[in-house]
């Protein structure tokens, strides 16, 4: 287990994150409408429910299974290509790259509830829940705790292509 020391000046004041706040704020503001209006334009066709079931799936496994249990705990193997499907869908979840959402995670246990746990439920329910998405992760700038992953190139792909990835998606 490694050994953390800081100090009460470790942990800068959160700023806002305003690209998270603009994305996950506009996105269901002008998607929804959207999609109700090609709806009642074009109609629905079968396969679009079942693209949105199979696509909720494969999204919510890649973070559940593989950004947490197989990134951030190393919870069991997997092959490259589970890998690769977890690191292509993960991303369209809009929760960052591997690289950096298993830091968060990790630094959660580290610290957990504690001043350093960037979801400490000690600063209230709505932010250990999700307030903390709109606030840059000062404890972010560095990725010391996964140096493990950052030796993985199918992560190292991802983190770089992340952006590309999400917008594809």
């Amino acid at each position: 287990q490694e050994q953390h020391t800081l100090t009460s000046t470790s942990i800068d004041v959160p700023r806002k994150d305003w690209i998270n706040i603009l994305f996950l704020t506009l996105t269901p503001v002008v998607g929804i409408p959207v999609l109700i209006g090609y709806s009642i334009m074009t109609g629905v066709e079968w396969w679009m429910p079942a693209l949105f079931a199979v696509m909720y799936c494969l999204v919510g496994l890649s973070v559940c299974a593989g950004y947490h249990r197989y990134f951030a705990h190393k919870s069991y193997e997997c092959s490259g290509w589970v890998q690769t499907v977890y690191a292509v869908f993960g991303a369209m979840a809009a929760q960052n790259s591997i690289l950096r959402w298993s830091s968060g995670h990790r630094r959660h246990h580290s610290f957990s509830e504690s001043d350093w746990d960037p979801y400490s439920i000690n600063r209230g329910f709505w932010w250990a829940h999700f307030l903390w998405i709109f606030y840059a992760d000062p404890g972010a700038k560095t990725l010391d705790n996964v140096r493990d992953l950052a030796k993985n190139p199918i992560v190292s792909w991802q983190d770089r292509s992340y952006t590309a990835i999400l917008i594809a998606g």
